[in-house]
């Protein structure tokens, strides 16, 4: 990678921290970058720089190496959040991270995000349409077992404050209640 790119996007990072930026047209784009201390020269490097990017995430991707394919492409999707290329390609990584690891949930979220911004850019992106229907009967899944932990929690809880009140009744109505002397 261009050494020089890669110190333009660490003066870049507080917008990569903040994770998928908004669409917006080139020129709303380029002035967020600028505020951002860039001049036009730096900006200038990125961008000739994304196709660097692109198509060293899609390598790694191919080659199966997905945090390294996750970390180039997330700095070509700096560079150009509204490319629908680069989006997808950040996509099917996450997507490959989290069926590897279906309990971390980051992964879903990030790839249904990205799906959700290419179905945005491109309705009809049948890459996305695919990666949805994949996304989201396991995120219902996910969100059953939560709430199915949930449901269990509350009983527990309930038969808990039942035993405690009937073990009171008991109790109080033996003469063992409060300032008895019932031992």
């Amino acid at each position: 990678m261009n050494l020089q790119a890669e110190i333009i996007l660490d003066k870049l990072r507080p917008l990569k921290e903040k994770g998928l930026p908004e669409l917006y047209n080139d020129r709303e784009y380029t002035d967020l970058i600028m505020s951002f201390g860039l001049n036009e020269s730096e900006w200038h490097i990125l961008q000739e720089s994304f196709f660097d990017y692109l198509n060293t995430g899609k390598s790694y991707l191919k080659k199966g190496d997905l945090e390294d394919a996750a970390n180039t492409l997330e700095k070509a999707v700096v560079i150009k959040p509204n490319n629908l290329e680069v989006l997808s390609a950040l996509c099917e990584v996450y997507l490959q991270l989290w069926q590897q690891n279906p309990e971390e949930a980051l992964y879903s979220d990030r790839s249904l995000k990205l799906v959700n911004r290419c179905l945005e850019i491109s309705p009809d992106h049948e890459a996305s349409h695919t990666r949805l229907a994949i996304l989201r009967p396991k995120v219902k899944i996910a969100d059953v077992k939560i709430k199915r932990v949930i449901i269990i929690g509350a009983v527990a809880l309930t038969i808990i404050l039942l035993a405690v009140g009937m073990m009171v009744f008991i109790l109080n109505r033996s003469g063992g209640g409060p300032g008895s002397n019932f031992h």
